[in-house]
Protein backbone atom coordinates (compact mmCIF):
# COMPACT_ATOMS: atom_id res chain seq x y z
CA UNK A 1 0.00 0.00 0.00
CA UNK A 2 2.91 2.38 0.41
CA UNK A 3 3.09 2.76 -3.38
CA UNK A 4 -0.44 4.14 -3.26
CA UNK A 5 0.84 7.35 -1.71
CA UNK A 6 1.93 8.53 -5.17
CA UNK A 7 -1.61 8.21 -6.55
CA UNK A 8 -3.43 10.12 -3.82
CA UNK A 9 -6.27 12.43 -4.77
CA UNK A 10 -8.94 14.47 -3.00
CA UNK A 11 -12.37 13.16 -2.14
CA UNK A 12 -15.36 14.31 -0.11
CA UNK A 13 -16.06 13.06 3.40
CA UNK A 14 -19.41 14.40 4.47
CA UNK A 15 -19.20 18.10 3.63
CA UNK A 16 -15.46 18.39 4.24
CA UNK A 17 -13.02 17.69 1.44
CA UNK A 18 -10.20 15.38 2.47
CA UNK A 19 -6.95 15.97 0.65
CA UNK A 20 -5.39 12.55 0.54
CA UNK A 21 -1.99 14.15 -0.11
CA UNK A 22 -2.06 14.72 3.66
CA UNK A 23 -2.09 10.96 4.22
CA UNK A 24 1.20 10.06 5.79
CA UNK A 25 0.63 6.39 6.28
CA UNK A 26 -1.59 3.42 6.30
CA UNK A 27 -2.62 1.05 9.04
CA UNK A 28 -2.04 -2.69 8.74
CA UNK A 29 -3.52 -3.96 5.47
CA UNK A 30 -6.08 -6.75 5.58
CA UNK A 31 -6.85 -9.11 2.74
CA UNK A 32 -10.48 -8.71 1.67
CA UNK A 33 -12.61 -11.83 1.33
CA UNK A 34 -16.13 -12.44 0.01
CA UNK A 35 -18.59 -15.21 0.86
CA UNK A 36 -18.02 -18.25 -1.35
CA UNK A 37 -20.85 -19.32 -3.67
CA UNK A 38 -21.08 -22.73 -2.01
CA UNK A 39 -21.27 -21.09 1.43
CA UNK A 40 -24.15 -18.92 0.18
CA UNK A 41 -25.79 -22.07 -1.23
CA UNK A 42 -25.70 -23.45 2.35
CA UNK A 43 -23.14 -26.18 1.61
CA UNK A 44 -22.03 -27.09 5.14
CA UNK A 45 -18.68 -28.43 3.89
CA UNK A 46 -17.82 -25.35 1.85
CA UNK A 47 -15.16 -22.90 2.91
CA UNK A 48 -16.99 -19.74 3.97
CA UNK A 49 -14.90 -17.27 1.99
CA UNK A 50 -12.87 -16.72 -1.15
CA UNK A 51 -10.18 -14.12 -1.75
CA UNK A 52 -11.10 -11.04 -3.79
CA UNK A 53 -7.42 -10.28 -4.53
CA UNK A 54 -7.89 -6.98 -2.71
CA UNK A 55 -6.37 -5.51 0.44
CA UNK A 56 -7.74 -2.67 2.53
CA UNK A 57 -6.03 -0.49 5.14
CA UNK A 58 -6.89 2.59 7.18
CA UNK A 59 -5.60 5.80 5.58
CA UNK A 60 -4.05 7.96 8.33
CA UNK A 61 -3.61 11.75 8.14
CA UNK A 62 -0.68 13.78 9.50
CA UNK A 63 -2.85 14.54 12.55
CA UNK A 64 -3.07 10.80 13.32
CA UNK A 65 -6.78 10.74 12.49
CA UNK A 66 -8.16 8.05 10.22
CA UNK A 67 -9.43 9.68 7.02
CA UNK A 68 -10.93 6.56 5.47
CA UNK A 69 -9.51 3.55 3.72
CA UNK A 70 -7.05 2.76 0.97
CA UNK A 71 -7.52 -0.29 -1.23
CA UNK A 72 -5.09 -2.18 -3.42
CA UNK A 73 -5.87 -5.04 -5.76
CA UNK A 74 -4.08 -7.59 -7.85
CA UNK A 75 -5.62 -8.07 -11.33
CA UNK A 76 -4.17 -11.57 -11.75
CA UNK A 77 -2.67 -14.08 -9.34
CA UNK A 78 0.99 -13.30 -10.16
CA UNK A 79 0.60 -9.57 -10.76
CA UNK A 80 1.93 -6.78 -8.58
CA UNK A 81 -0.72 -5.10 -6.45
CA UNK A 82 -2.05 -1.80 -7.81
CA UNK A 83 -3.90 1.11 -6.28
CA UNK A 84 -7.63 0.52 -6.41
CA UNK A 85 -8.65 3.71 -4.67
CA UNK A 86 -9.40 5.64 -1.54
CA UNK A 87 -12.66 5.89 0.36
CA UNK A 88 -13.71 8.46 2.93
CA UNK A 89 -15.36 5.83 5.14
CA UNK A 90 -13.80 6.88 8.44
CA UNK A 91 -15.87 4.38 10.43
CA UNK A 92 -14.57 1.46 8.38
CA UNK A 93 -11.00 2.79 8.52
CA UNK A 94 -11.12 3.10 12.31
CA UNK A 95 -12.73 -0.33 12.68
CA UNK A 96 -9.99 -1.93 10.58
CA UNK A 97 -7.39 -0.75 13.09
CA UNK A 98 -8.93 -3.04 15.72
CA UNK A 99 -9.14 -6.18 13.55
CA UNK A 100 -6.81 -8.93 14.83
CA UNK A 101 -4.03 -9.90 12.42
CA UNK A 102 -5.26 -13.50 12.08
CA UNK A 103 -8.90 -12.53 11.40
CA UNK A 104 -10.53 -12.40 7.96
CA UNK A 105 -12.18 -9.21 6.73
CA UNK A 106 -15.24 -10.01 4.62
CA UNK A 107 -17.01 -7.60 2.27
CA UNK A 108 -20.56 -8.36 1.16
CA UNK A 109 -21.13 -6.12 -1.87
CA UNK A 110 -24.80 -7.16 -2.12
CA UNK A 111 -25.59 -5.37 1.14
CA UNK A 112 -22.55 -3.12 1.59
CA UNK A 113 -21.85 -4.94 4.87
CA UNK A 114 -18.40 -5.60 6.34
CA UNK A 115 -17.72 -8.54 8.64
CA UNK A 116 -14.84 -10.07 10.58
CA UNK A 117 -14.33 -13.81 11.01
CA UNK A 118 -12.25 -14.65 14.07
CA UNK A 119 -12.19 -17.72 16.31
CA UNK A 120 -14.98 -19.40 14.33
CA UNK A 121 -17.41 -16.49 14.75
CA UNK A 122 -18.72 -13.80 12.43
CA UNK A 123 -18.97 -10.26 13.82
CA UNK A 124 -20.06 -6.95 12.36
CA UNK A 125 -17.13 -4.69 11.48
CA UNK A 126 -19.12 -1.44 11.23
CA UNK A 127 -22.14 0.03 12.98
CA UNK A 128 -24.12 -0.19 9.73
CA UNK A 129 -23.49 -3.94 9.65
CA UNK A 130 -24.19 -4.25 13.39
CA UNK A 131 -27.78 -3.21 12.65
CA UNK A 132 -28.10 -6.55 10.79
CA UNK A 133 -25.80 -8.58 13.04
CA UNK A 134 -25.85 -7.10 16.55
CA UNK A 135 -24.03 -10.04 18.17
CA UNK A 136 -21.33 -12.42 16.94
CA UNK A 137 -22.59 -15.74 15.57
CA UNK A 138 -20.82 -19.06 15.05
CA UNK A 139 -19.90 -19.31 11.34
CA UNK A 140 -22.35 -22.14 10.52
CA UNK A 141 -25.22 -20.41 12.33
CA UNK A 142 -24.45 -17.24 10.39
CA UNK A 143 -24.33 -19.33 7.20
CA UNK A 144 -27.94 -20.45 7.67
CA UNK A 145 -29.07 -16.82 7.93
CA UNK A 146 -27.04 -15.45 5.01
CA UNK A 147 -27.84 -18.48 2.78
CA UNK A 148 -31.58 -17.95 3.37
CA UNK A 149 -31.25 -14.25 2.49
CA UNK A 150 -29.23 -15.12 -0.60
CA UNK A 151 -31.84 -17.69 -1.70
CA UNK A 152 -34.62 -15.12 -1.21
CA UNK A 153 -32.75 -12.48 -3.22
CA UNK A 154 -32.01 -15.02 -5.99
CA UNK A 155 -35.69 -16.01 -6.10
CA UNK A 156 -36.74 -12.35 -6.27
CA UNK A 157 -34.19 -11.65 -9.01
CA UNK A 158 -35.51 -14.55 -11.09
CA UNK A 159 -39.10 -13.36 -10.52
CA UNK A 160 -38.39 -9.83 -11.74
CA UNK A 161 -37.73 -10.64 -15.43
CA UNK A 162 -41.16 -12.28 -15.64
CA UNK A 163 -42.76 -9.18 -14.19
CA UNK A 164 -40.91 -6.97 -16.68
CA UNK A 165 -42.08 -9.09 -19.63
CA UNK A 166 -45.65 -9.05 -18.29
CA UNK A 167 -45.57 -5.24 -18.11
CA UNK A 168 -44.15 -5.05 -21.65
CA UNK A 169 -46.91 -7.36 -22.92
CA UNK A 170 -49.59 -5.25 -21.22
CA UNK A 171 -48.12 -2.06 -22.72
CA UNK A 172 -48.09 -3.65 -26.19
CA UNK A 173 -51.71 -4.79 -25.85
CA UNK A 174 -52.80 -1.34 -24.74
CA UNK A 175 -50.92 0.17 -27.67
CA UNK A 176 -52.60 -2.21 -30.12
CA UNK A 177 -56.03 -1.51 -28.62
CA UNK A 178 -55.43 2.24 -28.82
CA UNK A 179 -54.13 2.10 -32.40
CA UNK A 180 -57.57 2.34 -34.15
CA UNK A 181 -58.49 5.41 -32.08
CA UNK A 182 -55.15 7.03 -32.90
CA UNK A 183 -55.62 6.36 -36.62
CA UNK A 184 -59.21 7.77 -36.57
CA UNK A 185 -58.03 10.89 -34.75
CA UNK A 186 -55.22 11.38 -37.31
CA UNK A 187 -57.68 11.00 -40.26
CA UNK A 188 -60.12 13.53 -38.76
CA UNK A 189 -57.45 16.25 -38.57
Amino acid sequence: LSAMHDNIHATEVGNDPVDYRAVVGFGRPHEVFAWSRDFLANDQDAPPTRSTNEWIAPAVLTSGDVAGTATAWRPTAGAVAETAGFDGDMELGAALEAVPEDAQVVSDPRSGAWYVIADGEVSALTQRTAAELPNPLPIRQFQAVVAAEFADSATNARAQPGLVWALVAIACCLGILALPAIIRRARNR
